[in-house]
């Protein structure tokens, strides 16, 4: 049948790509922790300034999620409280979402 899949499930949780897990075998090979680097380059004084926030930036995406900008429709509303609060709900909600 046209447009099905031999498996819908998809891979198994913890299925690693070939690629990743060679990648990952040979950093533990090398004793190569590339966050660790990182960090190393990013505490270093001597590192180029840009370099140092660049690294930063990269490292924050580990521990902070982005966020998403969030449509306001008013769809007729008037009342600036009542769209403003409708906000702050769907704001709250989709960063409950994003904690999940």
């Amino acid at each position: 049948m046209p447009g099905v899949s031999g498996n819908s499930r998809g891979p198994d949780k913890g299925y690693k790509k070939l690629k990743t897990r060679l990648v990952e075998e040979k950093l533990a090979e090398l004793k190569c922790d590339p966050i660790e680097g990182m960090v190393v380059l990013a505490r270093d004084e001597t590192t180029n300034i840009g370099v140092r926030a660049k690294l930063y930036s990269e490292l924050a995406n580990y521990v902070y999620p982005k966020r998403r900008a969030v449509e306001l429709e008013t769809k007729g509303d008037s009342d600036l409280e009542a769209v403003l609060e409708k906000a702050h709900v769907r704001v709250k909600l989709s960063r409950k979402m994003d904690n999940e």
